[in-house]
């Protein structure tokens, strides 16, 4: 009859019409709410391709990460976002009410702390140290981070850096590392020379070090976008800068002569950029799209675009060497972070000089 025929074609209608969503990888609505550390701001242009290739209407929101996590552990993006899209320092991951929030996600890029020097400090460093303390260059004939120590001390370095948080926040059961703690973990790790992961007794013997080093520091930005801006401005003149490879990148764009950039010793505590799956996102269909977006940004093409745009090195396999501009990244080995919450809060307080010792009274 024809209702029978009618009812016939709408279910064939339905039928194809769910299967050609399921082969574009998409079930249910094809919206996707984001909220991402506003220092990720430089991949806009690659999520609005994605969004425009394969239809799924994609909103980011952008906070200081701090903000962000915070946020996150308080509840308060619970219901507003599907995703986050974020830096983490260590396998440890945020803290711990922001943690059961999120699933594991994906590294989508990665990079390292990393040291630039102006034109000749490298030179000049090797011959004043070799010839008046005696300390030897790394291995490699860069500049290792014990020189940067004694160059400071002797007034012959000053440098910038985004200014540490105060050792409080690291004192947590599972404190939230940021790029300033893998700046200073790479420090104290280089300095106490540690085969491993760096411990508490590493981290009391090389404070006097941290203190040190702590003098050279002129320039004291909030954020990295700070230090990118005070160094184009030429606030403060600095002989190194030490920051993550992309944000000395991303300087060396603003500046006439260009830092030389290395990493010292080889080995440095790396940023991973992770985009992270709400375990309730807003809607349950959203996971489909989390999982085409993170394929879209793991193909090569999409890595090669994020390596020459953000200076950040790729994620996936075999895209280790393949650098900004063409030029491939220097050899980074990853350094362990510490397993102990007072090695940490011990280096950052070191570094400020926030540390006091009880004293015995005979």
């Amino acid at each position: 009859s024809p209702l029978v025929v009618a009812a016939l074609l709408t279910c064939t209608l339905t039928a194809v019409a769910c299967w050609a969503s399921r082969a574009s990888g998409l079930t249910g609505p094809t919206r996707l709410r984001i909220v991402a550390s506003e220092d990720l701001q430089d991949t806009a242009t690659l999520v609005q391709r994605f969004g425009d290739s394969s239809g799924v209407d994609v909103t980011v929101r952008y906070l200081p990460r701090r903000t962000l996590v915070a946020q996150l552990a308080a509840g308060a993006v619970d219901g507003h976002a599907d995703a986050v899209f974020l830096p983490q320092v260590g396998p440890g991951g945020l803290p711990k009410e922001a943690e059961r929030r999120l699933e594991r996600g994906n590294v989508i890029m990665t990079s390292p702390v990393a040291l630039g020097l102006r034109t000749g400090v490298r030179d000049r460093l090797t011959v004043t140290g070799s010839t008046t303390t005696g300390t030897p260059a790394a291995e490699d004939g860069g500049i290792s981070w014990r020189q940067i120590v004694d160059a400071v001390n002797r007034g012959q370095l000053r440098f910038g850096m985004v200014e540490p948080p105060s050792p409080g926040a690291a004192e947590a059961d599972q404190p939230d590392l940021d790029e300033t703690d893998a700046a200073l973990l790479t420090i104290a790790t280089g300095l106490a020379q540690a085969p491993g992961a760096l411990i508490t007794h590493e981290a009391y013997r090389i404070s006097p070090d941290l203190r040190t080093l702590r003098r050279g520091q002129v320039l004291r930005p909030a954020s990295g976008s700070d230090l990118v801006n005070q160094m184009r401005a030429d606030a403060e003149p600095v002989d190194a800068v030490v920051a993550s490879e992309a944000e000395l990148l991303r300087i060396n764009e603003q500046l006439r002569s260009p830092l030389e950039i290395q990493v010292p010793g080889g080995q440095a505590v790396s940023t991973r950029y992770l985009l992270r799956p709400l375990i309730e996102p807003v809607s349950p269909a959203a996971h489909d799209g989390i999982t085409e977006l993170t394929g879209y940004l793991a193909r090569s093409a999409a890595q090669a675009w994020l390596a020459r745009n953000t200076h950040r090195r790729p994620a996936t396999a075999g895209g280790e060497s393949a650098g900004a501009g063409g030029v491939a990244f220097p050899t980074a080995r990853e350094l362990e972070i510490p397993r102990s919450a007072e090695a940490l809060a011990e280096v950052i307080g070191a570094y400020l000089d926030e540390v006091h010792y009880p004293t015995r009274v005979v």
